[in-house]
């Protein structure tokens, strides 16, 4: 029973996360009509797309975790910051350029680290469960 409680409130936290992503993703276009759809780091980092999927992947393993773990703030607080930056200058396109391709890149890094944290604690658990 408290598996599937656990797998409910995961469900819950990452439909509400995409929920925000759907409403925050209009407004960010809109407010930058001007600016075309591109594949830019500045377009991909001021959508909010990676920072979105960073607090998905963080809330994941912290959803397994046995204690609160500081190390899974701390990242979130980094790319946060980093965003922040991104967005500051985001019309100044030689700053904006690197603070938006360093948030994409830290939230790429952090969470293909918490997605690899995340199935080795998810076989520690079942082999734990296995064993008892």
């Amino acid at each position: 029973m408290s598996r599937i409680l656990a797998h409910l409130g995961l469900l819950t936290y990452v439909l509400a996360a995409l929920a925000a992503l759907l409403l925050w993703l209009p407004n960010f276009v809109m407010v930058n009509l001007q600016l075309p759809a591109e594949w830019s780091w500045r377009y991909v980092a001021g959508s909010g797309v990676p920072l979105g999927l960073l607090l998905v992947t963080i809330a994941a393993r912290q959803s397994i975790a046995p204690t609160f773990r500081l190390l899974l703030l701390f990242e979130g607080m980094a790319a946060i910051l980093v965003g922040l930056l991104c967005l500051k200058a985001f019309h100044y396109p030689p700053q904006a350029n690197f603070f938006c391709s360093l948030h994409v890149g830290i939230c790429t890094l952090f969470g293909l680290l918490n997605l690899i944290g995340y199935r080795r604690e998810m076989n520690q658990i079942t082999r734990a469960r296995i064993r008892n």
